[in-house]
This record gives C-alpha cells, sequence and structure tokens, in this order.
C-alpha cells in the first residue's frame, strides 16, 4: 500500500462494506533497506518510510482486487 495510512484506512472501509475480512499491519521502514521484510522490492526506498500492508484471504483477492481498484485510483 505504500506510505499512506489515509489510502489503507480507506481500502479496509471499503473491503468491510463489501463482506471482505481483512487485517491492516504497518511496517516502519528500519529494516526496509537489507533487513529483507519486504518481497516485493523496497531496496531504495527512503529507511525512515513505512509500508502499510493489507492482508484478505486468498479466496476473496479477486474481489478484494476490484474494490482496491475503485478505491485507489
Amino acid at each position: 500500500m505504500g506510505p499512506s495510512g489515509e489510502k489503507a484506512s480507506a481500502l479496509c472501509r471499503a473491503l468491510e462494506q463489501a463482506g471482505i475480512a481483512c487485517e491492516s499491519e504497518y511496517r516502519n521502514g528500519h529494516n526496509i533497506l537489507g533487513g529483507g521484510h519486504s518481497r516485493f522490492g523496497t531496496i531504495g526506498a527512503m529507511e525512515s518510510a513505512g509500508i502499510h500492508y493489507v492482508y484478505v484471504k486468498r479466496k476473496d483477492r479477486d474481489a478484494a482486487e476490484e474494490v482496491a481498484r475503485q478505491v485507489l485510483r
């Protein structure tokens, strides 16, 4: 999700309104550079930056992606 907590909150609200359970997590940037916290290539990110992660169940992934497209555009 990136560093925006507002977007992560808006996405979680929209997912819950759509009947999709989700969990969110914020990880600060202390371990992003070389700590191996991200599998998706955050090398070069500022060390002070953090990332918001939003998790859904695998069975809800496609529906959650559609909700995310609408909320995050």
